[in-house]
């Protein structure tokens, strides 16, 4: 049995009964008045700006300092990850020295112990 055939024929006549619904209740929808919907929409707006400008939480804010102080943490942020960064590279620099002069010790011991026999 082909069940792909089977997916196209529902899917068809589903579509087919869809439309039919549809096309029976347009009269119906293009009945209903969009005044009530822009009624409701702009009370819903207008009691949200009345709401806003009463709390207004933002009126006492100056931007200049509200900048400022932002400006200040993102750059302490900067100078700490400097610092961090730096660190590592300092430690990086110490084991290098510290492996180059273990790798330079055993180079003069074992010419020392070349020489002695």
């Amino acid at each position: 049995m082909n069940y792909n055939l089977v997916a196209q024929i529902v899917l068809f006549c589903s579509s087919i009964g869809l439309g039919q619904m549809i096309f029976r209740k347009m009269p119906v929808l293009s009945g209903l008045s969009d005044a009530v919907e822009e009624k409701e929409e702009q009370k819903i707006l207008t009691k949200l700006k009345k709401g806003i400008k009463e709390k207004n939480p933002l009126k006492d804010v100056q931007y200049e300092d509200l900048l400022g102080t932002v400006l200040k943490k993102v750059r302490i942020l900067f100078l700490k990850t400097d610092n961090r960064i730096f660190g590592w590279t300092q430690k990086l620099k110490e084991n290098s020295q510290k492996k180059r002069i273990r790798e330079d010790g055993d180079y003069w011991d074992r010419i020392k112990k070349s020489t002695d026999k």
